[in-house]
């Protein structure tokens, strides 16, 4: 196993449906979100969900596990109890 194949499968472990990640770039950065992981599709696939506060309704997003294994080998990501 390489160090890229450890971080995906750290990555893989935190994003089980019905856990929530916070991604946090830094104080009062418009992207800082916190994700509720609702479902994996076809292995690679994430659905999650995000708070919009301006429109103040869920918003669900289907995005590739790849982005999250960059956002967690760059230390933005962490699991939230």
């Amino acid at each position: 196993m390489t160090t890229s194949d450890d971080n995906h499968a750290k990555t893989l472990a935190m994003l089980q449906p019905g856990n929530k990640v916070r991604q946090y770039f830094s104080q009062g950065n418009v992207n800082n979100q916190l994700m509720h992981i609702r479902a994996i599709v076809d292995g690679d696939m994430i659905v999650y969900k995000v708070w919009s506060r301006r429109k103040q309704y869920w918003v669900y997003n289907v995005t590739s596990i790849y982005r999250f294994d960059l956002f967690n080998e760059g230390g933005y990501l962490s699991l939230v109890p």
